[in-house]
């Protein structure tokens, strides 16, 4: 999250490629060659972000055998990453910028949610096919 703190710091506005540059100890050549410019940076690291979100949730099913302390555990682990308050801090700020980023906005909702339903999905259908669970 380091990486992302000149535009947790100072919104997307007024970050600016000097700021990022010097926190970064890079230079400009390599931020604008890698992400050719403010833009591209942002994208990737709101991006990169939402992905190291998702892999705090590796495998959801692991054999569990404590499907009851498996779910407060998800439960909580989620609740950990998503209020933590570097997390809270980069949602509004993707809020913020939601319309001159919409695409973003949606990318890193799919990837923080409905890619993790998805794999909560799976593991429920994991545990009832093991007979752990018992749908209604």
């Amino acid at each position: 999250m380091r990486r992302l703190t000149v535009f947790l710091e100072h919104g997307y506005d007024r970050a600016t490629i000097d700021l990022v540059v010097q926190r970064a100890s890079a230079s400009k050549a390599t931020i604008y060659s890698f992400f050719g410019g403010k833009e591209g940076l942002f994208e990737a690291l709101v991006s990169e972000y939402a992905e190291r979100i998702l892999a705090g949730f590796p495998d959801l099913d692991g054999g569990i055998i404590d499907v009851r302390a498996a779910l407060k555990s998800i439960a909580q682990r989620y609740l950990e990453v998503v209020m933590a308050p570097d997390a809270v801090a980069l949602w509004r700020l993707i809020v913020a910028e939601g319309p001159r980023f919409p695409a973003l906005a949606k990318d890193v909702y799919r990837v923080s949610n409905e890619r993790f339903v998805a794999r909560l999905a799976q593991a429920l259908r994991s545990w009832s096919a093991r007979k752990r669970i018992r749908p209604p």
